[in-house]
């Protein structure tokens, strides 16, 4: 006997126009897209694909975190439900903004990333476009996540490197953020690698006895606003220039 599990979808980036069957790492998947009426969402026979609950939820997460990154926004499950013998996509429509890319010619079979610190960078970025949306401590701090990989790797000295040699292209991208991050930096005697592990990535981690740091003053939340963009950047080029992952849609879809 058939037992869905239906789950409704957030997201701004790319998503089927109509339904659609695809296959992620060989499990069978309906999506169904966003109308007037409903909000888009993701679907599998739990039974028939045998697969657990959690096993099915956590595919999503990775397919999302994929997603995220091809379209470079941002993507979330909301509430779901199982045990029904037939789909069920009946979700009220909640968001009010339409996905960027309502696309038909949306792949139908995606092989997802296996190595273990691709997933992580992927989900960090996927978390670091969520926390965007309602708190730039929380995308700074994700995006901080993913330049580690380099740290845990090959250590501190390599990373501040890595940082310092990217910092000039992303200068001619936002002269007047990392102006900003510069000036800022200069004001504690640090450099700009310095100051993104010590003010921005452990100001947003910890709470440190001797930190004036309050999120609720608008001195402390601009030295997150400003730092977000060039972190995102940064996270973006380590992604894919280190870890060698591309963005496109299709690089993990069989043609």
């Amino acid at each position: 006997m058939a037992n869905w599990f239906n789950i409704n979808v957030f997201g701004y980036g790319k998503w089927p126009k109509e339904e659609k069957r695809i296959t992620i790492d060989g499990k069978c998947f309906t999506l169904c897209p966003l109308t007037k009426e409903k909000q888009a969402s993701m679907h599998i026979d739990l039974e028939a694909e045998r697969i657990s609950l959690d096993d099915s939820a956590t595919l999503m997460n990775k397919f999302l975190s994929h997603l995220s990154w091809f379209s470079h926004q941002p993507y979330w499950l909301g509430d779901g439900f199982s045990g029904g013998v037939q789909k069920n996509s009946n979700f009220k429509r909640e968001q009010r903004m339409l996905f960027e890319g309502m696309i038909v010619e949306f792949p139908d079979e995606f092989e997802l990333h296996h190595n273990i610190l691709h997933l992580q960078a992927l989900a960090f970025y996927r978390d670091g476009q969520i926390s965007k949306l309602y708190s730039p401590a929380n995308a700074c701090l994700a995006f901080y996540k993913i330049l580690e990989i380099e740290k845990k790797n090959n250590g501190l000295p390599s990373l501040t490197r890595w940082i310092d040699e990217q910092m000039p292209e992303i200068k001619k991208l936002n002269n007047h953020l990392v102006q900003e991050l510069e000036n800022s930096a200069c004001n504690k005697n640090m450099n700009i690698s310095e100051y993104l592990f010590k003010e921005v990535r452990c100001g947003a981690a910890h709470y440190i006895t001797d930190s004036e740091i309050n999120l609720d003053d608008m001195s402390a939340r601009n030295i997150f606003r400003y730092a977000t963009q060039p972190l995102e950047i940064l996270a973006d080029y380590y992604i894919r220039k280190e870890l060698g992952i591309s963005d496109h849609i299709f690089s993990v879809s069989p043609c």
